[in-house]
């Protein structure tokens, strides 16, 4: 492809910049229902993926040379457009300094799940529901998640969101493709379903007696569960030196727990 083939832009008042430069939050990608996707691995699975749609490529005068295969993998889509930046501009967009060419995708749909229905779920499978609001945490939780084959998983409102940049790089880009629904608040989940909780004064997991359908329950680190919540509460066995396990550790080996047992 010619430099001729791309659309260049120098400047920072540049309308597609200006709303590239909104993608890099939160906010951002729920106001214009777009994304930027980072990394050569994820964006070549991404481009892979027929059920994504990608609006276009972002790329600087350093990396040009990078995106050869790329490219040639959108050639026969003529909606994707490719934008050849400066690289004082490229700099702004590329927040985790991966050098690397940039997508641009429509966000994909989120999808909502009933609570109510789970209290007749009786198969062998593992529901798991998270109020994390690092997405960090998220992202990493959401890729244990994955490979314990969760069923859903269902992020309550007191979650930050799966599109966040940083979650879908922790989540080397699962958060795009996972089971994961909409729920309601940590307080408003039903009463009268058997939840599984991490805690410091629970059962401890090793004697743990995992049901057949998994509702298994995770915080915010520091805060806790609802009191009043029917649940529950195991712990993972360890030193006195250590206070707590990192949220994702902590439900990563809750979660092979219960996969290594059915």
């Amino acid at each position: 492809m010619s430099l001729s083939e791309f659309f260049h832009i120098e400047s920072s008042s540049n309308t597609n910049f200006k709303l590239w430069k909104k993608l890099t939050t939160s906010i951002g990608i729920k106001k214009n229902h777009q994304l930027l996707i980072y990394g050569e691995k994820i964006i070549k699975e991404v481009s892979q993926n027929n059920n994504i749609n990608v609006l276009s490529v972002i790329l600087s005068h350093n990396n040009k040379g990078d995106a050869t295969e790329l490219l040639n993998s959108f050639k026969n889509k003529k909606s994707v457009s490719t934008f050849l930046l400066s690289n004082e501009l490229y700099k702004q967009l590329d927040i985790f300094n991966t050098q690397y060419p940039i997508l641009v995708i429509k966000k994909p749909e989120s999808r909502s799940i009933d609570t109510k229905e789970l209290l007749n779920t009786k198969s062998p499978n593992l529901y798991l529901y998270l109020a994390l609001s690092d997405p960090l945490n998220l992202g990493a939780v959401i890729r244990s998640a994955t490979a314990f084959d969760a069923r859903a998983i269902i992020l309550l409102k007191e979650s930050c969101s799966q599109f966040n940049p940083k979650c879908i790089r922790s989540s080397v880009g699962l958060s795009l493709t996972a089971p994961i629904y909409c729920g309601p608040s940590i307080h408003e989940l039903p009463k009268t379903l058997d939840f599984i909780g991490l805690d410091m004064h629970g059962e401890p997991i090793n004697k743990f007696k995992w049901p057949i359908t998994c509702h298994l329950l995770l915080g915010e680190e520091g805060q806790g569960l609802p009191k009043e919540m029917n649940r529950n509460n195991i712990q993972i066995p360890m030193v006195d030196d250590v206070e707590s396990l990192n949220a994702n550790v902590a439900a990563s080996i809750a979660m092979y727990s219960y996969f290594a047992s059915k």
